[in-house]
């Protein structure tokens, strides 16, 4: 008996806005092997009518030891879950077969020997959650990666001086597409932490910003806490750090507004 390892994946076409979801059956299939003629199929109807790849989920518990020809590489959103521990070789393939635009999620046990190229993550919104995913993640990697505007992270190996160091590259404009950094570090992390050449923190002004972000829910984030800095072109971010989470965004000029942010949904 084997399940098929994809839990979830809808189609989307291009300029039409119609997408088609496909979810395997419930019950196992009746297979010895993994059956990749539905890739083939799916990789024959995207090009028939010019659809794209909206969004794929992987159930890494059920991959095959053989590596999945899935017959495309380039979708928009990317998650891949499990409980068991992948091997470096099944990851680092993952990465280096999709092309994700998007958002790419990784919520599954991941050694701490891992290491891949950082340009294999190009993607806008980069999550790794659950605790056991972002071990392996070093400040030289977290640095590296240019083109992501949007972090995640549960216990990484980096340490908030890593994270300080990334916030005064966007400070002096060499991280120009940083938006949000969402960390949850081993260690507590204090405001003293911040200490920095570069950026003076200072403490919320309500002439500057709102208290908080309000969700698309209608829910306040409050960010009263949090220490305000300003960049030489006026772009503001704000820092909240609280116990152990760490919280780094900047700024739209909605967001400034009071209107709602997408990035707490």
């Amino acid at each position: 008996m084997f399940k098929s390892p994809v839990t979830f994946m809808r189609l989307y076409l291009d300029g039409e806005g119609i997408c088609l979801k496909l979810e395997p059956m419930k019950e196992q299939f009746k297979s010895s092997c993994f059956d990749e003629k539905s890739f083939e199929d799916i990789n024959y109807y995207t090009s028939l009518f010019r659809c794209s790849v909206d969004y794929l989920k992987i159930d890494e518990d059920y991959l095959p030891e053989d590596n999945i020809d899935f017959g495309f590489n380039k979708l928009k959103r990317l998650s891949i879950c499990g409980t068991k521990e992948v091997s470096n070789d099944k990851l680092r393939y993952l990465f280096e077969h999709f092309e994700v635009a998007d958002t790419l999620t990784i919520d599954i046990p991941i050694s701490s020997t891992f290491n891949c190229d950082p340009k294999l993550l190009k993607t806008e919104d980069i999550s790794f959650p659950g605790g056991k995913s972002a071990d392996w993640i070093t400040g030289e990697f977290l640095s590296q990666l240019g083109n992501t505007q949007r972090f995640t992270f549960d216990f990484p190996q980096f340490t908030i001086k890593d994270v300080v160091s990334v916030i005064a590259d966007w400070f002096l404009g060499r991280k120009p597409s940083l938006k949000s950094m969402i960390i949850v570090f081993k260690l507590p992390v204090h405001h003293g932490d911040l200490e920095n050449e570069y950026f003076k923190p200072m403490p919320f002004d309500p002439e500057r910003r709102p208290v908080g972000l309000v969700d698309s829910a209608g829910g306040l984030v409050d960010f009263s806490d949090g220490l305000d800095i300003v960049r030489s072109d006026g772009e503001l971010a704000t820092i909240v750090v609280e116990g152990h989470e760490f919280l780094f965004h900047v700024w739209s000029e909605d967001e400034r507004r009071g209107l709602p942010s997408w990035i707490f949904d």
